[in-house]
């Protein structure tokens, strides 16, 4: 019994520590090139912003008062040097069905919409669509080499990575069941082995009782 459930407590140290030691390698490989902090922050602050920016739509919607909607609109803007990147880069195109819908956010703005504590890094700014709700930060998050600007491209890497999480998870959880089951039908077979090699008291007699009878 002591030798189960010391292997049963050996097991268990073993898939956590497995398990973590997964965690920090997906995270390295999905999330490398930058810190996970600085990810998980600017995702924070787009997600309110979006939030904020699906209210004043609704309410501008509603009232019919195009005034509501903060901010400056893109087509006002094409001459800044700024935007003008955003839309060579491709972030932003004059095609799109909603490009009217595009507003750049100042810190001023943001502050006007009760969200005082998201900062704004020089010369950059934010830029929403209050008919898609898309959220955009000209400064952009560098990942893997690449550069992505907008939330729901950092909502797709999100997602992707818990999923890739979970499938490993369950992957490795399904090989651990395996070698416990290997291990275990080991333990057993150890034991058992014992017990038939060890001659039994009547196979013990026989002999005795053959050499009387021939006597």
């Amino acid at each position: 019994m002591k030798n189960e459930k010391g292997m049963s407590f050996l097991m268990l140290v073993i898939i956590i520590v497995v398990i973590i030691a997964l965690i920090g390698v997906i995270i390295f490989f999905t999330l490398k090139g930058y810190k996970q902090e600085e990810f998980e922050s600017t995702r924070t602050d787009m997600l309110k912003i979006e939030g904020r920016i699906k209210v004043l739509s609704e309410s501008a919607t509603a009232k019919k008062d195009e005034t509501l909607k903060k901010g400056t609109k893109l087509s006002e803007l094409e001459e800044n040097e700024l935007i003008k990147e955003v839309i060579e880069k491709g972030i932003v195109s004059k095609e799109e069905e909603n490009y009217s819908e595009y507003y750049s956010l100042s810190k001023e703005n943001l502050e006007e919409i009760g969200l005082n504590s998201i900062e704004i890094s020089n010369g950059n700014s934010v830029i929403v669509n209050y008919k898609t709700h898309e959220v955009i930060y000209t400064e952009g998050i560098k990942i893997k080499d690449k550069e992505y600007f907008k939330l729901s491209e950092l909502n797709r890497i999100k997602e992707e990575s818990e999923i890739a999480l979970n499938e490993q998870a369950v992957e490795k959880e399904k090989q651990t069941e395996q070698e416990n089951s290997e291990q275990t039908e080991n333990i057993q077979q150890t034991e058992e082995q014992p017990a038939q090699e060890q001659p039994t008291q009547e196979q013990e007699t026989q002999p005795q009782q053959t050499e009387e009878q021939e006597t």
